[in-house]
């Protein structure tokens, strides 16, 4: 079923309702599910089916996290990959902040990537050149 930008967290479990039995046996299909979703730039709905699968019991790992900030950064949606930071069950790494940065670039919020970057030393997190390219891609916008 395709589900749109703006899908209600019960529309979402419908449509996967009959996925999940293959997610639990193999959750790279899962996976592919929200690499799909993220690249139709549908933030929200990764990160409802990220829910969907934690409530069926399917364990999320840290790629089906970066599949919702890799949709964040697409879409522009900043506030949603802040919140994402902060809400993740699984500690953020790079690849998380590296995301997250990106969508506050791409929502042309150089403020708020230059506080995510910023945080990322206190985790024990160090920045690389994607990190540092996205925070100034930010702030030349």
């Amino acid at each position: 079923k395709t589900l749109g930008h703006s899908a209600e967290q019960e529309e979402v479990k419908c449509a996967v309702l009959p996925c999940l039995a293959g997610w639990r046996a193999s959750p790279r299909m899962a996976l592919q599910s929200l690499r799909e979703v993220a690249k139709q730039r549908k933030p929200e709905v990764t990160v409802q089916l990220l829910e969907c699968m934690r409530e069926a019991g399917i364990k999320a790992s840290l790629p089906h996290q970066h599949a919702v900030f890799h949709a964040c950064a697409k879409a522009g949606r900043w506030q949603l990959a802040l919140y994402m930071l902060t809400g993740m069950r699984l500690p953020p790494d790079r690849i998380s902040y590296n995301n997250a940065i990106s969508a506050c670039s791409k929502g042309s919020m150089w403020q708020a990537s230059l506080c995510v970057l910023q945080g990322m030393p206190k985790l024990a997190i160090s920045p690389n050149q994607i990190t540092l390219n996205a925070a100034l891609s930010a702030y030349e916008k």
